[in-house]
């Protein structure tokens, strides 16, 4: 999920759609479509089927969701790889609660500052 319209490579509205945050509390889906990340070894990978929740603070990427695809999650002390079959996809540092994704976001050819302040974060449930 994104609340930056701007993230989005294609985009496509949508009416009707709620999703529930980990408190419980409904958000509204405004859009669905793609999100690319520039990744901590220079590979772009997209992530399709984000939601666009404008009240959102920060960018949650479901494990479950990722699981459901096929993705293998591995956590080891403060370091966290998502990877299929024998590709590491994604990789993330722990920072308080949350991972935070080891990449760029990229919006129209221009890359966003790096993972420290993309405020990405990978989280264990579906939200």
């Amino acid at each position: 999920m994104c609340p930056n319209r701007d993230l989005f490579s294609t985009y496509g509205s949508v009416e009707g759609e709620v999703v529930c945050m980990t408190n419980g509390s409904p958000s509204k889906v405004i859009g669905i479509d793609i999100v690319q990340i520039k990744m901590h070894n220079m590979i772009i990978r997209t992530l399709s089927d984000v939601r666009h929740v404008f009240s959102l603070k920060k960018n949650p990427i479901s494990l479950g969701i990722l699981d459901s695809k096929g993705c293998r999650i591995n956590i080891e002390s403060s370091d966290i790889k998502v990877s299929h079959k024998a590709l590491v996809l994604m990789k993330g540092k722990k920072i308080e609660n949350l991972y935070a994704l080891e990449g760029s976001m990229m919006t129209d050819e221009t890359l966003r500052p790096g993972f420290e302040k993309i405020e990405h974060y990978i989280r264990g449930n579906q939200t």
